[in-house]
């Protein structure tokens, strides 16, 4: 019986968004501020799966549909044309300012020619400092530093 039933959905964290400007470049003006999702874009995280990743220990899994659509629309030196949900085969983590950062999802992005798209939740327990460090990690592989700035979280 369903009667009375509800499905609830609620966001991850209690900040609603965004520093001072949604949508517009981290800067020490428009810092992101902690439990903040933000966006980064990369390069490197290898094959992508419109179907669900079968997990492989200890490396890459592999498409659970054969043949996949993501990986079919890959044509190399060309615009990654879809479909937009995809995940890389192999997991995806990330630290910012030393804490972990949750992975909400990583895609190759549509338009784009070899361009991930990494949308990350900053660590409610994250420090403010002007210049935090990110990394992204898959596997053994982790990027190079880069250096976003964390700011207080907006007086409401």
């Amino acid at each position: 019986n369903t009667a009375g039933a509800a499905f609830v959905l609620t966001p991850t964290n209690t900040v609603l968004c965004c520093a001072s400007v949604a949508g517009a470049p981290l800067t020490p003006a428009n810092p992101a501020v902690p439990g903040e999702s933000i966006i980064v874009y990369a390069t490197g995280l290898g094959l992508v799966c419109a179907s669900p990743v079968t997990p492989v220990p200890g490396q890459s899994g592999f498409c659970s549909v054969t043949p996949d659509a993501a990986l079919t629309a890959i044509v190399d030196g060309s615009k990654y044309e879809g479909p937009a949900v995809n995940a890389p085969t192999g997991d995806v983590s990330s630290l910012v300012g030393g804490k972990s950062a949750n992975v909400i999802f990583a895609s190759l992005a549509v338009g784009q020619i070899g361009i991930y798209q990494v949308v990350l939740e900053l660590n409610s327990a994250v420090t403010v400092d002007p210049q935090s460090q990110v990394t992204i990690s898959q596997g053994l592989n982790t990027s190079n530093i880069v250096t976003i700035p964390i700011g207080n979280p907006p007086q409401q």
